[in-house]
């Protein structure tokens, strides 16, 4: 998968808009960012992020207004933004792993579709799963956590969290969630002993688990991975030492994940890490309003300032812009019915989740 890095960004960055984009001027506008939580989470300090490099980059140099709307684990921002979309970019949503999970596993809430939206930019965030050291288990080492009662701290079945649930259920280890947990408890918990496993984003793990790992008290054991150019899934570039999900599983079973089972798992995958965050406008956007918003993106990934603060909120990760963003939406909602047969059922088996395919 072609993502925007070096020189292409340079060459995107030098290059005027076409003259369709040209049509599209922001002067005297005002651009809405929608954050779909309440204030202070990770969603909010990424819309705040992007939004001043919006206003520089989008021509004619529009005021931002970043309008949180919390509800529903996003579901109430994204049925609003879709009841009566925007044809004129002047409203963009920023999408969170709730808002793909929520609609891929059929929630009655959802009203919106994400075929109605379009994808501008995706920036990705890795995962990294780690266990306690007491466990004996090093980078790896799944095999040794057969037959051993491990326990997670999770927020449910149907939230970001899915993905750790189904990633240990598929290597056929003895995961015991515990469930209403916020990233921050979670994180005490297993800090105290309570839980012997736990899960972060990348930017979480260097800052909250690599200090116990120095301590004693964790020790990594894979990564879900990052998709490599070729629309391969290898190892997380910031964790190249640490092996993933699909390796370990390899390790596991003697043989590849495949089928409903790879299909459904690699859905979410893409939806936790790949497209960890997303801004999207509706599909009825104006042709060169859409283009111009593209083009604005590869001027903004270039942007020295951009390129000098984004460490601390998007990491050194390659962005997906354009067509490559919507190419990862696709991949994220669009699952096979064999698929999303065999999530839900696994679902539904497990968890008592009663969700029937839409």
């Amino acid at each position: 998968m072609k993502r925007i890095t070096g020189s292409l960004i340079a060459l995107l960055a030098a290059v005027l808009l076409t003259p369709a984009a040209q049509a599209a001027d922001f002067s005297d506008k005002r651009v809405t960012l929608i954050v779909p939580y309440a204030e202070g989470g990770g969603a909010s300090v990424y819309t705040r992020f992007f939004a001043p490099y919006f206003q520089k980059h989008l021509p004619g140099n529009p005021i931002m207004i970043v309008r949180n709307i919390p509800g529903g684990s996003s579901v109430k921002a994204f049925n609003q933004f879709m009841r009566n979309p925007d044809s004129d970019g002047l409203t963009v949503a920023n999408t969170g792993t709730a808002t793909f999970f929520k609609f891929i596993l059929g929630d009655k809430a959802v009203k919106y579709k994400f075929r109605d939206m379009e994808s501008i930019i995706s920036s990705p965030l890795g995962i990294i799963v780690y266990t306690r050291k007491e466990l004996g288990v090093g980078p790896g080492e799944v095999e040794k956590l057969k037959g051993k009662r491990l326990s997670v701290g999770a927020r449910s079945p149907t939230s970001a969290d899915i993905a750790i649930l189904l990633s240990f259920h598929l290597l056929d280890l003895e995961l015991h969630p515990i469930f209403g947990l916020s990233t921050g408890k979670r994180r005490l918990a297993f800090q105290r002993g309570e839980t012997n496993t736990g899960n972060d984003n990348v930017a979480s793990y260097t800052k909250h688990v690599v200090p116990l790992i120095k301590e004693g008290v964790a020790e990594p054991l894979f990564t879900l991975g990052f998709t490599r150019a070729d629309g391969s899934i290898g190892r997380d570039p910031m964790l190249p030492e640490i092996p993933t999900f699909l390796e370990v599983y390899e390790r596991m079973h003697g043989k590849k994940l495949t089928g409903p089972p790879l299909n459904a798992w690699k859905a979410i995958y893409t939806v936790r890490v790949m497209a960890a965050k997303m801004f999207v406008l509706p599909k009825v956007t104006k042709p060169e309003i859409l283009e111009t918003y593209r083009q604005t993106m590869a001027k903004i990934m270039a942007d020295p300032d951009f390129q000098a603060k984004r460490e601390k909120v998007i990491g050194p990760y390659e962005q997906s812009i354009g067509r490559d963003a919507e190419k990862l939406k696709v991949e994220a909602t669009e699952m096979d019915d064999e698929a999303k047969a065999w999530l839900l059922k696994w679902l539904n088996d497990n968890y008592q989740t009663n969700l029937k395919a839409s």
